[in-house]
């Protein structure tokens, strides 16, 4: 999309890019460099001037296009993300300013100009080399996490901009009326066909694993007691079930792919250094606590998270009714209890859904199932009890 305005040299057409800004801009080319990590688009940096003289750096986001993954892309309605920003995202803080978005729910394709943020590194790094989005770096680990945040501080950085963003947007009707919103129309009680087919995508894929556990050749080393948790999960996939539970609970604006890999950490090691949180192709309506569970297995080794994940969950509490306290909202029904359910049920509801998926990268699955045996381990010790996936 972005190719066919930029010469071979890396001139970006100036014209079509005052256009998209809405100012006049005298120049600009695009940068060489890479994007450290990440799946979910094409990226390009360019150095833009302006008219005045004074030079902007840009990150240019488009949909890849590669054919295979722009059919999901239509599928799965990841141009989302041009949408949030430009409806959702100008009420929210701890979020990349856009320049301009576009974007097409029909054929997935996208275009995003957000801001380059400076001396910038993705939070998920400083959890460790084990994490598979850091094994690219794995060498670099050290260097990258010195004089930055321990795995605790991220987390509860993290969590203080899930608790704006959860509290601006909680219980809105304005969410129910964006079809484009994940989970929106779920939300109101229609779409049932486009969410069974998304839980039989992964109960197909789990009836594999399941089939591949008995044969004696499973992709991965499963522990029992996950076998156990997922085999009930996916035995109580049910619409109604999973109406009832919307209609007893509160929903809120969700990033919908809560992991630390989806925010950057931005002037790292200065007194400015901050979060920013990208990637919004699954933003969406849902559950609070389930974002925090979702990133707490995600990204936090199981050592760590026994100590500090009960802190970390009550911090987050405390800052959501303060910020519902300044939209003017109720802070008596959801209680830090009622929280930490959704914590535990969401974050394991979530996984359930995902771990089948990823059996066609083994060492990768097996990382995540280890994560979400040591959370069911400590959180869901009767198998009967294991949550409903959650899509």
């Amino acid at each position: 999309m972005l190719a066919e305005f930029v010469s071979d040299e890396g001139v970006v057409d100036a014209a079509w890019l005052s256009e998209k800004m809405r100012e006049e801009i005298s120049g600009a080319t695009v940068r060489d460099r890479d994007k450290m990590g990440g799946m979910s688009g094409e990226f390009k940096f360019i150095d833009v001037v302006r008219a005045s003289g004074e030079e902007t750096a840009l990150v240019v986001k488009t949909s890849p296009a590669n054919d295979a993954l722009q059919v999901n892309r239509a599928t799965m309605g990841l141009a989302r993300e041009a949408f949030f920003y430009n409806e959702l995202a100008p009420n929210l803080t701890g979020i990349p300013h856009c320049y301009y978005a576009h974007g097409d729910m029909e054929t997935g394709n996208m275009l995003l100009l957000l801001e380059a943020l400076p001396d910038s590194v993705p939070s998920g790094v400083f959890f460790g080399a084990s994490n598979p989005n850091n094994w690219s770096v794995k060498d670099s680990i050290d260097e990258l996490c010195a004089g930055n945040p321990s795995p605790k501080e991220m987390a509860s950085t993290h969590f203080q901009i899930y608790a704006k963003m959860h509290a601006t947007y909680w219980k809105s009707d304005e969410l129910l009326v964006k079809p484009w919103l994940n989970g929106s129309t779920w939300a109101k009680g229609e779409g049932e066909a486009q969410w069974q087919a998304s839980q039989s995508m992964s109960r197909e894929a789990w009836a594999k694993c399941e089939a591949a556990i008995e044969a004696g050749n499973p992709a991965i080393q499963w522990d029992p007691h996950v076998v156990a948790c997922l085999k009930s999960s996916f035995s109580k996939v049910s619409w109604e079930e999973y109406q009832a539970r919307l209609a007893t609970s509160p929903f809120t604006l969700v990033h919908g792919d809560a992991h630390a890999h989806n925010a950057l950490w931005v002037d790292q090691r200065t007194e400015a250094a901050r979060l920013c949180l990208i990637d919004f192709e699954m933003v969406g309506v849902g559950s609070a606590g389930q974002e925090l569970g979702q990133y707490m297995i995600s990204h936090m080794p199981p050592e760590e998270r026994r100590r500090e994940e009960r802190c970390l969950v009550e911090e987050y509490h405390i800052q959501l009714c303060a910020n519902l306290q300044e939209h003017g909202q109720d802070t008596d029904t959801y209680t830090l209890e009622t929280c930490w359910e959704e914590y535990v049920a969401g974050g394991v509801g979530r996984w359930a859904w995902f771990l089948p998926l990823f059996m066609g990268m083994p060492a990768m699955a097996q990382f995540f199932h280890d994560q979400l045996a040591a959370f069911l381990a400590d959180h869901v010790p009767d198998p009967a009890t294991a949550p409903m996936p959650r899509v």
